[in-house]
């Protein structure tokens, strides 16, 4: 399987989770360590607990819309140069609330021991990057 797919709907207006997602001082508060500017071609940084940062770039930006970024999936190693997928979120209104679709995709091109390192970990790693998202979105 090439990617993962997470949906979620919080009780948050979109312009609130885009908040969330796309500025660093917000992003931290669900995602600790990471950084990130909502701007094509700005660097990401991302604290996956390893003992070095996750480096990414920032790919697409539609506000309020879309956010995507390819990462490395090896701590410390430039994202040009490791192995990398690519992360969009995406924010649609539903209701009162907003529906959060992440998908994390590449996985297929990884080579197979890369894949099967990291796919089930950041399957289950969404899971709770959303839950603690939908949290702070209905503060």
């Amino acid at each position: 399987m090439d990617r993962i797919e997470r949906e979620i709907v919080v009780a948050a207006p979109v312009a609130k989770v885009w908040r969330l997602v796309s500025t660093s001082d917000q992003l931290a508060r669900w995602f600790p360590g990471a950084a990130i500017v909502a701007r094509e071609g700005a660097a990401a940084t991302f604290d996956c607990g390893a003992e070095e940062l996750f480096h990414g770039v920032v790919e697409r930006v539609e506000p309020p819309h879309v956010l995507a970024w390819r990462w490395c999936l090896a701590p410390g190693v430039p994202v040009e140069l490791g192995p990398s997928t690519t992360v969009t979120v995406t924010l649609a209104a539903d209701g009162a609330g907003t529906r959060i679709r992440l998908v994390e995709s590449g996985f297929a091109a990884l080579e197979e021991e890369i894949r099967k390192l990291h796919q089930p970990g950041n399957a289950s790693g969404w899971e709770l990057m959303l839950k603690a998202l939908a949290e702070h979105a209905g503060r």
